[in-house]
């Protein structure tokens, strides 16, 4: 039986047999400005019906939380008096404006290369699932995490609202700048009022610094934001002496884009200040709290569950770590995470909580991770601060509960 992307692949190939204006050869694509509306009417069809027969619960989840997300954006946004939407980057951004439109952008150059001849039916029916699982699972967890902050910020009731300047060094810097042979000591700038929320930077920045730093007169403190870790540029020639700042060298041995760096770090103080960094090119600021989002149990998994417990006994947040999922926890992660923080790390040879989809040379490069994780937990001290996990899902009651452990008692770092 043919299938219905096939079917509008078939019309495709027909329009262009009738089209001989467009030419789609193997090392070129030349459509004329009067034929490009119709070809991709056509192409765009193509797309969406093979995003539509194979990818119809992922398109569900899309769409929920899209509309999740622009709620709490538009009500975070009013109440920050930002006139714009929050800049986040523009693969994410296409995806929670319109699942459908985000989700088919991998298969703009696989289509091409269908026409081109360069693979065949089954290849690209091959080659699009992958794409696209793996797009979909990097997009709906960096949705559900922000989400989960944008929540926080309208938990906290904020009266004013400030951030730290940036400069993307990707686009800003010279190429010397930041070699061993160019070290750069600055001063970092001072913080001001928000004008923009920033999400996404490239993958190189000055300092970094939180998202937003609120005044909350629920917690009657300057709270500080933080996602999103890349690479630090400079050195800052002054830090706050009123923080606790950790040596970065075990963290970058562990923490990498396979075995990221937590989703969210909350700092509280009583002045904005002194959390206004938090980490430069050789320390981090040692977080009040940290947030580990999980967007579906599905990407719930044994390596998951030790990144979490090397977060927590690693950066030694002061109140602990929540660990707040979208869908249901197993449990094999409450018995694991929530006993005793000091119980060893789970054994990396064990089988995972939920099937996992990774290529052979990711596995390799968990597998190292896994190792030094175990290895640099088991040189913390045995007290690790707790952890919790909340399955809140959309609830913003939910999601409140867990925000309300910034309430249970002074976390001023002690001086």
């Amino acid at each position: 039986m043919v299938s219905n992307w096939q079917n509008s692949y078939h019309k495709l190939e027909e329009y262009l047999t009738n089209t001989p204006a467009i030419k789609i050869e193997p090392q070129s694509v030349f459509i004329p400005q009067d034929t490009k509306d119709a070809f991709y009417l056509h192409f765009d069809d193509v797309r969406e019906k093979f995003l539509q027969e194979h990818f119809s619960a992922e398109i569900s989840l899309g769409r929920e939380i899209s509309t999740q997300f622009k709620e709490i954006e538009a009500e975070v946004t009013g109440m920050l008096n930002i006139k714009r939407e929050i800049r986040i980057a523009p693969p994410l951004r296409w995806f929670i404006n319109d699942p459908v439109n985000g989700m088919t952008r991998p298969l703009l150059n696989l289509l091409f290369d269908l026409l081109k001849g360069k693979i065949d039916n089954e290849a690209f029916e091959e080659l699009a699932k992958t794409e696209i699982t793996e797009l979909f699972k990097k997009q709906f967890s960096a949705t559900y995490e922000r989400l989960v902050v944008l929540a926080l910020v309208k938990w906290l009731q904020p009266t004013r609202a400030f951030a730290m300047p940036l400069d993307d060094m990707n686009l800003y810097s010279s190429s010397q700048e930041g070699d061993s042979q160019y070290e750069r000591i600055n001063m970092p700038p001072d913080y001001s009022d928000l004008e923009e929320m920033v999400f996404d930077y490239a993958s190189r920045v000055t300092y970094l610094a939180p998202e937003v730093i609120v005044y909350s007169p629920v917690v009657k403190k300057y709270v500080g934001i933080k996602t999103g870790f890349v690479g630090v540029a400079w050195h800052a020639r002054l830090v706050s002496e009123q923080r606790d700042w950790l040596d970065q060298t075990p963290f970058h041995q562990i923490f990498s884009h396979l075995n990221p760096w937590p989703n969210i770090l909350i700092y509280l103080d009583d002045e904005a200040d002194n959390i206004k960094m938090v980490a430069d090119k050789t320390r981090v600021c040692r977080p009040d709290y940290i947030i580990d989002t999980i967007a579906t149990d599905k990407f719930f998994d044994s390596k998951t569950i030790q990144r979490i417990k090397a977060h927590n006994e690693m950066l030694k947040p002061f109140l602990g770590t929540a660990v707040v999922c979208q869908g249901e926890a197993p449990d094999e992660a409450f018995e694991i995470l929530m006993p005793q923080p000091a119980e060893a790390l789970v054994n990396p040879e064990e089988e995972p909580l939920q099937g996992e989809n990774q290529d052979q040379s990711s596995n390799q490069a968990i597998s190292i991770a896994d190792t030094a994780i175990e290895d640099a937990v088991a040189e913390e001290t045995p007290h690790a601060p707790p952890i919790t996990i909340v399955n809140a899902g959309y609830d913003y009651t939910l999601m409140a509960n867990v925000f309300s452990t910034m309430l249970d008692e002074d976390t001023s770092p002690e001086e």
